[in-house]
């Protein structure tokens, strides 16, 4: 397990998770049960545009109400630190929800337990599932979540089209994501990585003539536009976004079609 130490973070952003930490604790109480600290800073990796501080934060009951409540004591955390809150990604969970991907074989999950380091309460070795999941059974479970993440991400870039065209890029580029994870987690692969998941869907459904080429080059094309989108306040025009959209609506579509 990494040590926090090792991750790399500079001044505010450690300042940052103390203040988080200390908030969590004071509201929480005994409903926290941890925070992990996952992903490419936790493993000391240099903080690339792609780079969020991913923590992962663990409550007895993890209901809408409830993940909405961490987030908030995380953006109220943050704000006297004068760090931009969108450059950390909180995700929230429960025993339940963890020992159920711990048996699903989770990708995210797998990457969560090799890489976490732990800012408070427990490690998390307690919560397992209790019975044996079918493994061909939460594979497509798996690749099913993925794949509504993707549907989701595009209804999303479809309603926020008129009027925050660049918004529409980036949710569009991370429903061309999600399908490509669903489509290589069908299959038992997995990438860390946005450019490594590309990669690895070229070798898997170009190579072998699955999938059309043009298609996967135009996903990879929109990660520029969105990493411009989103980190330097590039204004995306309105028939551009609307083009994406429909690459991002004709990605999914093929990888449905391999289910």
């Amino acid at each position: 397990m990494s040590t926090l130490v090792e991750a790399t973070l500079d001044r505010a952003e450690r300042r940052a998770l103390e203040r988080i930490t200390a908030a969590l604790g004071e509201d929480l109480g005994d409903e926290l049960l941890a925070i992990w600290l996952f992903g490419s800073r936790a493993r000391g990796e240099w903080p690339g545009p792609e780079s969020d501080v991913d923590l992962l934060v663990l409550i007895e009951r993890a209901g809408w109400h409830d993940r909405d409540r961490v987030r908030e004591i995380v953006d109220a955390a943050l704000a006297p630190e004068g760090v931009n809150r969108f450059d950390f990604s909180v995700h929230v969970g429960d025993p339940a929800w963890l020992a159920e991907r711990r048996a699903m074989g989770a990708f995210f999950i797998q990457e969560v337990d090799r890489d976490k380091v732990v800012l408070a309460g427990s490690g998390g070795e307690e919560w397992q599932a209790s019975s044996p999941v079918d493994v061909e059974s939460a594979r497509i479970r798996r690749s099913e979540e993925l794949l509504d993440v993707a549907r989701q991400k595009l209804a999303d870039a479809r309603t926020v089209l008129p009027t925050g065209p660049s918004s529409a890029v980036s949710l569009a580029y991370y429903s061309m994501l999600n399908a490509a994870r669903a489509a290589l987690s069908a299959e038992d692969h997995f990438a860390r990585t946005h450019r490594g998941t590309w990669h690895q869907f070229r070798e898997v459904f170009v190579v072998t003539g699955r999938i059309e080429e043009s298609v996967v080059s135009r996903a990879e094309a929109t990660q520029r536009k969105r990493e411009d989108a989103d980190y330097e306040a590039w204004v995306a025009e309105p028939e551009e976004a609307a083009t994406v959209i429909r690459d991002a609506e004709r990605l999914l579509e093929l990888v449905t079609r391999l289910a």
